[in-house]
C-alpha cells in the first residue's frame, strides 16, 4: 500500500490543534524522503499492523528531519 503522505520536498509542515493524518489501517502513514525536512503538531493514526509490510506511523531515512509534537 502507499502512504498516506508523502514529503518528497524540504518543508516545514505544522498541524494546527486537531490537524490528523489517517493511514486507513494499512501500511505507512507518513513516509519522509526529502533532506530538511520538519514535521510537527499532528496526530498520526491508521498505519498498518504488517510485520512484513514494515507498517508505520512515520517513516524516514532523509537527513536532518525533525519529527516532534507528534500524537499516535
Amino acid at each position: 500500500s502507499y502512504p498516506a503522505l508523502v514529503v518528497d520536498k524540504s518543508v516545514v509542515l505544522r498541524g494546527e490543534e486537531g490537524a490528523a493524518i489517517d493511514g486507513g489501517g494499512a501500511g505507512v502513514v507518513v513516509r519522509i524522503t526529502a533532506p530538511d525536512v520538519t514535521f510537527e503538531g499532528f496526530a498520526v493514526r491508521g498505519s498498518g499492523s504488517l510485520l512484513e509490510d514494515e507498517s508505520a506511523g512515520i517513516t524516514t531515512d532523509a537527513p536532518r528531519t525533525t519529527v516532534r509534537g507528534v500524537i499516535w
